[in-house]
């Protein structure tokens, strides 16, 4: 009875250490496959820049936060952070209706 009670034990023993590492290791797959999966989707070349943009420059300028020179010193800084992220590639002009090159709205 009692080679068994330990037979049973030891089994038991053996079928809960194999079930714990069965959750361990599928834990482990499922965070890898997460993780791979949010760096596939989330690229963060594809994300903005961090920092001002021209239209947030453009609205501080307008509501009076910046002058002139602070805009145009700032908006060449973005320019050319935007041209060396792009390999030092001339970028495409933007076709703003709205505005003309220098943020200033067309006297249309």
């Amino acid at each position: 009875m009692a080679l068994i009670l330990a037979d049973a034990i030891s089994q038991a023993t053996f079928w809960i250490i194999i079930s714990c590492l069965l959750v361990i290791g599928l834990t482990v797959i499922g965070f890898l496959i997460g993780n791979w999966a949010r760096r596939r989707v989330f690229d963060p070349k594809s994300l903005p820049a961090a920092g001002f943009q021209l239209d947030d420059l453009r609205r501080l300028r307008q509501e009076g936060k910046l002058t002139q020179a602070e805009f145009e010193k700032m908006r060449d800084r973005v320019i050319a952070a935007a041209q060396k992220k792009s390999g030092g590639q001339p970028l495409p002009p933007v076709n703003n209706p709205k505005s003309n090159d220098r943020g200033k709205p067309n006297p249309s």
